[in-house]
């Protein structure tokens, strides 16, 4: 059976497949060219997995009977339906332009295309009543907007005949004998946020549903926001049924006054007091589009009061008012700045994709770091939103990490693997060759406000040199590695985040000539967890990430407004969950800031070579990193966002919690007789230990408790066990250069050094205990340490990436994950070999990105396995209000 892609380039029946245009949960769609018409068309197939879904199959073909029943121009012509090897597909009409999602983009439209819009999708809602089919998912994602500004309603995959209403036109089509079985009352279908009252209960439904349905999108279009929101379906549930929706004139004050009748009545909760029919409602858009043409209506706003007053003020009046404005000006201009808060939300990006800071903004467009595919690439999106595009480069991961005063080219950092430190490089705006700024290698960079000069950060240090990288000196050392380093906008100052050796995060203010460094925050929080800040335009506030319980947020620290007024030393929280928020940066001469928010979410899947597909688990496991217990019948895992250690079955149910927060947890290794796990643990503001718990749970042993120095001043990662279980290896941050492999004899305590090991992490013992396998600080070179001659020698080294090496059962093999690199794949080289071979390409799995990287292991029957990545992660546009 052909699989997605081999249909591209074939001829089905009498149509020749072109592309991919998209698919969803019920169909994947592509371009077809008709033989015998000449005419273009697109081709919906059930997916392969449900084509043997005896309900999946009616819905499809429910789709297509409701939709052919039906012929209108604001409803998506369906010309035909057909099988291909045991797959069916409906033939429809190609259309061309965008959905009614991407064009509202969290932002209200045009008054005029409301009424285009609505009036066009109510005319289509009538034609589908009338035939008595109810849609019942209406919704923006449904309705698609051709070039020629056409409404069309798409996807009658939940449609179904009304009981009293007229059966469809194809009499010869099947009629929905299992409607009963496919929507009993008790079963919510449809998109939750669309779904009216009744069908949030799982009422019996008729046409009403959808004029609720399509108030919703009413509401959408006009306000850019949902009426009832929330983060999960109840409080969805919740507000659809008990709560009445903000106002829409809150929202847009510029909406007529009677649209947001026309949308309150859409939305009544009870359908009796609710439109009845869609040509009514289509009736009244009419009539408000006709008086708002004539100019007979205006907006919801007030209208100013225009008095003018003739008086005369005498010189004692004169005085008085004199007197009052004076000290109405020394109490604003003493007053403490007003705190910001959010006024509205945009999202900007809408791909998913996993996103690295800091955001760079000229005013019109966004520049930030993307991961595609398995590696960083620079792209941009306009400030108004829309679709992310890749700025081409030569390098294989680059992050951007300023722009220059002119608006004219990037700062960027070109890397291969994980390595401390990027080449430095300027890059044309909008195309143009990269240029090499000197020789500079740096993990952190900025211009000064005027461009005259570069400041770039090395391991503890930063430098200041002329703008072309030339003639740097040193301006600084740091407690700690320094990033996101910002001047002021009068450049008088600068600004950054250091992580010290406990991973704490802190900010940190220096003059400009590198005098005067101090801890901006002391003492506020304990430990601290501030960083990656950035100054308004104006220099009011300063912008930064803080972690606190409450979540990741943006906070705002108020500055000195000049020489009377007086600045709030406390900093304000400006965003409040559930999103994680982090790298605020202000659009130039706005009152409107960019953020990443991102809710992370993972799942453990396993490659099925027989599917050639990646599939999850039968219970679904949130895991970051796992490993199997050695007679395959436990996992241990890492849980996805809160950092907890979880024991399970080999199919992901008997869950057993084994640690609880604030304590994380990473990185755990079964013991040989699959009794304990050994974890990497860190609790705020302390670094990375290694900790032993039972399998059963109960209390946690740190190991290296004693060693002060160890434990204090590093952090102890990747442990390994040796194949005895007498003796673990453990390496530390591979972005430390002099970073070292030990051994721990866990009868003695004693521990040793691995000769030779410096610079060396991610250390794997071979399960007959004779080597060691390790990985260089880039993660360009794996390493192979043999015990009997207590020597190194470069296993693999092939010019890409080496990460998470793991062991074959029979240590004949040994696996990694080739990632940031243009070809991700997982690979594995034979013990005695020196070059890999591929074990399949990665390309088209969502990876999910943790600190760690992309994790991938295998399963103790060779079964490769990854974590795929559910998060959201996009950009924000926030409108503040001070």
């Amino acid at each position: 059976m052909a699989s997605a892609s081999q249909f591209i380039g074939q001829t089905i029946s009498h149509y020749r497949i072109l592309q991919k245009l998209g698919g969803g949960g019920m169909g994947v769609v592509y371009e077809a060219e008709d033989l015998k018409l000449g005419r273009h068309v697109a081709l919906k197939f059930l997916p392969e997995e449900l084509a043997r879904d005896s309900h999946a199959l009616e819905r499809f073909e429910r789709e297509a009977r409701a939709a052919s029943a039906l012929n209108h121009p604001n409803i998506c012509t369906i010309h035909e339906i057909g099988e291909h090897e045991g797959r069916p597909f409906i033939v429809m009409e190609l259309l061309e332009g965008h959905t009614l999602t991407y064009l509202i983009s969290s932002k209200p439209l045009a008054l005029e295309r409301i009424f285009e819009y609505g009036i066009q999708i109510t005319d289509a809602l009538d034609a589908a009543h009338a035939k008595g089919i109810v849609h019942r998912d209406i919704k923006p994602a449904n309705i698609f907007v051709t070039q020629r500004e056409q409404a069309k309603i798409l996807d009658f995959g939940l449609a179904k005949a009304l009981r009293n209403g007229e059966p469809p036109a194809d009499s010869n089509a099947p009629t929905l004998t299992s409607e009963q079985h496919l929507t009993s009352p008790g079963t919510a279908l449809g998109t939750v946020a669309y779904m009216s009252p009744e069908q949030v209960r799982g009422k019996e439904l008729d046409a009403r549903t959808d004029l609720f349905s399509f108030g919703v999108v009413l509401y959408e279009m006009a306000t850019g926001l949902l009426p009832f929101r929330g983060d999960t379906s109840g409080v969805i549930f919740d507000g659809i049924l008990n709560r009445t929706a903000p106002p829409p004139l809150r929202l847009n004050p510029e909406i007529p006054g009677e649209l947001e009748r026309i949308i309150n009545k859409a939305l009544e909760k009870d359908c009796d007091v609710r439109y009845q029919h869609a040509s009514d409602l289509r009736a009244d858009l009419k009539a408000l589009k006709r008086d708002s043409d004539s100019g007979k209506v205006g907006s919801g706003l007030i209208p100013a009061v225009h008095q003018r007053a003739h008086f005369r003020l005498s010189r004692v009046t004169l005085g008085i008012t004199a007197v009052i404005v004076l000290a109405s000006f020394i109490w604003w201009a003493r007053s403490p700045l007003p705190a910001p808060r959010v006024a509205n939300v945009i999202q900007i990006t809408h791909d998913g994709l996993a996103k690295g800071g800091p955001l760079i903004s000229d005013g019109s467009r966004i520049y930030f770091s993307e991961l595609s595919g398995d590696h960083f690439v620079i792209v941009q999106v306009s400030g108004s939103g829309g679709d992310v595009a890749s700025i081409t480069t030569p390098f294989v991961n680059s992050g951007v990490f300023d722009i220059s005063h002119d608006r004219s080219q990037l700062l960027v950092g070109s890397f291969v693997g994980t390595e401390p430190e990027s080449a430095l490089w300027t890059v044309p705006l909008p195309i143009g060759s990269p240029r090499r700024v000197a020789n500079i290698m740096a993990h952190d960079a900025t211009w000064s406000p005027d461009g005259s000069h570069l400041l770039f950060g090395t391991g503890h240090d930063y430098y200041l040199a002329n703008s072309d990288g030339s003639e740097p000196r040193k301006l600084l050392t740091a407690v700690g590695v320094p990033y996101a380093v910002r001047f002021s906008p009068d450049g008088s100052r600068l600004r950054f985040t250091a992580r010290d050796t406990g991973n704490n995060l802190s900010l940190w203010e220096v003059h400009s000539d590198g005098s005067g460094l101090r801890e901006l925050l002391p003492g506020w929080t304990i430990p601290p967890t501030e960083g990656n800040g950035q100054w308004m335009a104006d220099g009011n506030y300063y912008l930064f990430t803080h972690i606190d319980n409450s979540g990741q947020n943006i906070w705002a620290l108020p500055q000195s407004g000049g020489l009377l007024r007086s600045s709030n030393s406390d900093p304000i929280r400006v965003t409040t969950g559930p999103l994680r928020f982090d790298y605020a940066t202000p659009r130039s001469d706005s009152r409107q800031i960019f953020v990443i928010g991102s809710q992370p979410r993972g799942e453990l899947v396993r490659y099925d070579s027989r599917s050639a597909q990646f599939i999850g688990f039968p219970s679904a496991i949130p895991a970051e990193v796992s490993e199997f217990s050695r007679d395959g019948h436990w996992l241990a895992y890492v849980q996805i966002p809160d950092g907890t250690l979880w024991r399970s079955n080999e199919n992901g149910s008997d869950r057993v919690q084994l640690t609880y927060q604030p304590m994380q947890t990473s990185l755990p290794r079964w013991s040989p007789d699959g009794k304990q796990i050994l974890f990497c643990a860190s609790f705020p503001g302390k670094p990375w230990k290694l900790a032993l718990i039972s399998a059963q749970g109960g209390t946690i042993q740190e190991l290296l408790a004693t060693n002060h120095n160890l434990a204090t001043n590093h952090n102890l990662l990747d442990p390994t066990w040796s194949s005895d279980g007498r003796q673990i290896a453990f390496g530390g941050d591979s972005s430390a250069e002099d970073s070292e492999i030990r051994v721990l004899d866990l009868n003695t305590r004693q521990l040793s050094t691995v000769p030779a090991s410096k610079g060396l992490f991610s250390p794997r013992w071979s399960p007959d205990g004779r080597y060691l396998a390790a990985l260089s600080f880039d993660s360009q070179k794996l390493m192979l340490f043999d015990f009997s001659t207590q020597k190194w020698n470069t296993w693999l080294e092939e010019g890409h990436t080496v990460g998470f090496p793991t062991w074959s059962r029979d240590g004949r093999y040994l696996y990694f994950d080739r990632f940031f690199g243009n070809d991700p794949s997982f690979r594995r080289v034979k013990l005695g070999q020196t070059r890999s071979e591929q074990v399949l390409s990665l390309k088209g799995l969502h990876r999910y990105l943790s600190w760690l990287g992309t994790w991938s292991s295998i399963a103790p029957d060779g079964t490769p396995l990854f974590v795929r990545d559910t998060s959201s992660q996009e950009i924000y546009a926030l409108e503040l209000q001070f």
